[in-house]
This record gives structure tokens, sequence and C-alpha cells, in this order.
């Protein structure tokens, strides 16, 4: 059993489409330009894109520029990209993103996801609300090894000729300057910010409010059937329960607001939830 916690805020297949397909008609439409010169340790410090984080829209975004001639870094705190697992693991199918997006082009190249990273593959999706009557929906959906896609795409985007930096924690972004928590700089003319709710572009330089959930999960083994299930109402004040499952177990997993919680914490919340699933749970 592997337990995480961590802070949602927004949908990884909606900022992939965001910032690849940006960068993309940004990149298609100019020559390129190398504008290195080596760094202290060999590393070039000068770049044309720098991407903070290798997450899915990091690493797709660098794919895109870096198949455009862009020399692109991606920085990353993490020793192992895809490692520690942070999400319920679920995703849209290509073809119910072309459903729910008809006029995003070209889904399939943009939302390359390798055999090897599918767990499960998912028709029924059903929201249990507080009334605890489930409404059941067609939801063609991927339950993935979220480690293995993580990876893959890292490597799609070195294969188009993207370079990664990996264990180096962005502190501050200054101008064009990327500062290292190790004192080093890089500098980039253009700065992508591609780290999440947490990333350090997004806290110093965009002054919107948005909501954070913190949410924990588990990886349970056991037989959980077919469907998907989201839960709504007590069982996660204010956010939403999961129970994904997947091919020999599930993911599941609480996420809540905590001015709703009414002093009960999120473990708690968690692990009452868990016990609902009784001898599946293993």
């Amino acid at each position: 059993m592997r337990t995480r916690t961590h802070g949602v805020t927004s949908n990884n297949r909606k900022k992939v489409e965001f910032c690849a397909y940006s960068f993309k008609k940004w990149s298609a439409s100019r020559t390129s330009s190398a504008w290195l010169t080596k760094g202290r340790d060999g590393m070039e410090d000068q770049w044309d894109i720098i991407i903070i984080g290798g997450g899915p829209a990091g690493s797709t975004t660098a794919r895109y520029a870096a198949s455009h001639g862009r020399k692109v870094l991606v920085v990353d705190g993490r020793e192992n990209i895809g490692s520690p697992l942070q999400c319920g693991e679920l995703v849209p199918s290509n073809e119910e993103m072309k459903r729910l997006c008809p006029k995003v082009p070209e889904i399939d190249d943009l939302f390359q996801t390798p055999d090897e990273a599918v767990s499960k593959k998912t028709e029924i999706m059903k929201i249990i609300p507080p009334s605890g009557k489930p409404l059941s929906f067609k939801f063609d959906g991927l339950v993935l090894n979220r480690v293995k896609h993580d990876e893959a795409l890292v490597e799609l985007a070195k294969k188009s000729g993207a370079t990664y930096l990996t264990g180096k924690r962005v502190v501050d972004v200054i101008d064009n300057k990327v500062i290292l928590k190790d004192g080093s700089e890089i500098t980039g003319k253009i700065i992508v910010g591609a780290g999440g709710h947490h990333d350090v572009i997004r806290r110093k330089y965009w002054d919107e409010e948005s909501l954070n959930i913190p949410v924990k999960f588990q990886l349970i083994e056991g037989e959980f059937g077919d469907d998907l299930e989201l839960h709504f109402g007590t069982v996660a004040p204010g956010g939403y329960a999961w129970m994904f499952p997947k091919k020999s177990g599930a993911n599941i997993g609480v996420g809540i607001q905590r001015k709703f919680s009414k002093g009960k914490s999120l473990n708690g919340y968690t692990e009452s939830f868990i016990k609902e699933y009784g001898d599946s749970a293993t």
C-alpha cells in the first residue's frame, strides 16, 4: 500500500492542451536561433526556452518546442520525474477528449499515452451524490500507471531534442533568469511555468485566486470492478472522493476543503472512505 498527500488545483490534460498547442504554433512560426553559452558545470546557461516542471504539461510543451528547433531546457526538482506518484491517475481517452473538446486539433499527437502506461480502460463513471444513489454516465477513460506515463513523456521530449536538468529546485525567476537553489542561474528567452499550484512563476507573477484542495490517496490491492466512482457530500466536504479501479487494485483517495471539515483531519476522512470498501481492499 502506498500513500501520498498533496494539493490539486487543475486538470493536467487541459494544462497540456493550452501550453503545448500554444507553443507548437509559436515554434512553427519562427526560425531557430540558438542562444547558448557554457555554464560553470558544462551545462548551457542560456536557452531559447526554459520550462519549470517536467510533468505532462512541461514535457509535452518541451516536445513541441524542441521539435521545431528550439533549444529547450526542462528543470525539475525531482531526481526521477514521475516519482513519487501525485494524483488519482485517471485521464480521458483520446476519443473522449475529442468528444469533450471537439475544436482542439491533433488530439492524438498532443496526448501520446503508451500502452504500457495504461493499467485499465474504463467505460462507465458513477457519480455518487450525498443521497448515495449513483448516477451512471458513459465515460471512455484510462486509469494510468502514472509513473510510467510521465517517464514516457520525458523520453518523447528528449527524442525531440529537449534537455532535462533534474534534482534542481527553482527558487526564483527574475526577468529572463531562472535562479536555482544552489545559487546558479540559467537564462532563457522565454520562461514557462509548468510546476503546478506551487510554481514559482505562478506565485510571483499571477495574482488571481484559485481553490487549493489537499488530497490523500492510497494504491490498494484487491478486486474493485470496472467502473469509476466519484463521491460527493459529507464523505469529502467541499471536495470529492474517488475509487479508480486498476489492473490488480485501485487508486482510492479523498480531497477536502479544510474550512468545511469540522475539525476532522484529511487522514480521518481518507481512512473512513477506504473502510467503505471492506474486504475489497487488502
